[in-house]
């Protein structure tokens, strides 16, 4: 909900800064390659995490592997729709939702093992190592969950500024 927020936050911030454009000045709309393109790179992400979760489950407690893998179960329904249907505003923005809602997962759940370990409340110390190897794993896809995110707002933002040219193109000529 917070990157909807900012994704609409950015558009009417931008709207305000940036110039009525003229034809040749039209934003260019994503293509399906592109588009393809990042939706694999995100399931790769996705599938990173659930490897990670899995791996920290010992760690975690049950509810919040539970919620976890139901997070990305709808990442990877998302990401199909999108390969079978092609893109469209309302996936890209769910795309986006589902992987900010991941990136705050593994943040959380790495934190969760952090502090296990701080706290020395972990059953023995040569658990500590596995635990922070499986919270550096967390972190990791934490950062590569983010940065698909950053590369999905960015499409985003562009197929939705191509839409916007398209539907005043037509309002205009219904003038």
């Amino acid at each position: 909900m917070r990157l909807l927020i900012a994704v609409l936050a950015t558009g009417v911030v931008l709207a305000q800064f940036c110039p009525a454009q003229t034809k040749e000045q039209l934003h260019t709309m994503p293509s399906s390659a592109e588009i393809l393109e990042l939706a694999d790179k995100a399931n790769e992400n996705v599938l990173s995490f659930e490897k990670a979760l899995e791996a920290a489950s010992p760690y975690l407690d049950d509810d919040t592997v539970k919620n976890d893998k139901v997070a990305a179960e709808n990442a990877h329904a998302i990401i199909d729709a999108i390969r079978k249907k092609g893109a469209s505003m309302y996936g890209l923005v769910g795309l986006l939702s589902c992987l900010d809602d991941l990136t705050l997962d593994a943040s959380r759940a790495s934190r969760s093992i952090m502090v296990g370990i701080a706290a020395n409340s972990l059953k023995d110390n040569s658990s500590h190592n596995a635990a922070a190897m499986t919270a550096m794993s967390l972190m990791g896809s934490e950062n590569s969950l983010f940065d698909i995110s950053d590369l999905f707002l960015h499409v985003t933002l562009r197929y939705a500024a191509a839409e916007d040219d398209a539907i005043e193109q037509v309002l205009k000529q219904l003038k």
